[in-house]
């Protein structure tokens, strides 16, 4: 297709069992100026016989590489893609059939370079959406700049899925945006920090457009990998920032720390990691945690930070309580 309205872009391992659902919530859109970009990334399964029995739609192009990952495949995708936007869903999820359409005719009526929605989680073993995931404190009838938005997600408000984000293809490309290679966890916040410090219109479709297939929990090492890894992330994100001499943001830096870092603590036990640098970044995290601002935080935040601030082995004993309840209920 020549000059297609929006590139989206679907990585393709190991999904048999969802990538039917994926391609057909993409094909059938209601906007059909599409440029399908399905990228084979080595998947052993049986998931190519299924995406070439889309092969016939002009609007498809298939790309074979060898594995490499999420990351490899985006940024493949990206320096292929000829639409002005881009667009990414991971191969087990599948979007709402107009929701390309609402988005594109939202960044072109008021000139985004990113525009966002919500996030359904919906859980297979149960059958049924679970959560929202949301870019929170923000309005559909608002347009905001890069700064305006990472003083909200600094502060935990924001979601670092790209897939809920449509973006300018020149957003990826002038300023030389690409995913970490390296990591197979935090590439997709790490990398949406630096979309977001690069634009300067940001808009909101207040529907909840994409389905997240939520899995099964991760074995112990690879929680632990995954920790690690996104911690690395954010290492990534702060240098890049230093780098660009984003000074606005300075203010918000150790606040984003607290956020990110106390995330991850609620969904992984440090205490059983073996790794060196995760040990150092809790113990620095904890040094620091007596400095954080606690004004702009949530009231849930900032019982937690007191917490901290009175007794660390306090708020140690708050969040594996919180863990312990957390695995009996996906138990359920």
């Amino acid at each position: 297709m020549i000059n297609p309205k929006i590139s989206v872009i679907i990585p393709v391992y190991g999904a048999e069992k969802y990538i039917r659902k994926c391609i057909e919530s993409v094909v059938n859109q209601t906007l059909k100026e599409i440029e399908i970009i399905i990228i084979n990334d080595g998947t052993r399964d049986n998931s190519m016989k299924i995406v070439n029995e889309y092969s016939d739609d002009e609007r498809i192009k298939i790309i074979n590489k060898k594995n490499g990952g999420i990351s490899s495949v985006r940024n493949l995708g990206i320096k292929e893609a000829k639409g002005k936007y881009i667009y990414f869903i991971d191969n087990d999820d599948f979007i709402k059939l107009d929701i390309l359409e609402n988005l594109y005719e939202k960044a072109e009526k008021y000139f985004l370079d990113i525009v966002f929605f919500d996030i359904n989680v919906y859980s297979d073993k149960l059958k049924k959406i679970i959560k929202i995931w949301q870019d929170t404190n923000f309005k559909e009838d608002k347009i905001y700049t890069g700064e305006q938005y990472l003083e909200q997600y600094f502060l935990g408000r924001g979601c670092p899925s790209v897939c809920n984000k449509l973006c300018k293809r020149d957003l990826y490309i002038k300023n030389n945006i690409f995913y970490p290679e390296n990591l197979k966890y935090g590439e997709d916040g790490s990398t949406l920090v630096k979309l977001m410090a690069e634009s300067y219109r940001i808009g909101k479709v207040d529907e909840r457009g994409y389905y997240y297939r939520k899995s099964s929990t991760s074995a112990t090492k690879e929680k632990n990998i995954k920790l690690s890894e996104y911690l690395i992330a954010y290492d990534i994100t702060i240098d890049y920032l230093k780098e660009k001499n984003k000074n606005f943001l300075k203010k918000y830096l150790k606040t984003y720390k607290y956020t990110y870092v106390y995330k991850l603590l609620f969904n992984y036990d440090y205490n059983k990691t073996k790794n060196n640098y995760v040990k150092k970044v809790y113990k620095e995290f904890f040094k620091d945690i007596k400095k954080i601002e606690l004004s702009n935080l949530s009231l849930k935040d900032k019982i937690i930070v007191k917490l901290y601030k009175i007794n660390i082995n306090l708020g140690n004993f708050i969040i594996k309580l919180y863990l312990f309840i957390k695995r009996i209920q996906n138990k359920e």
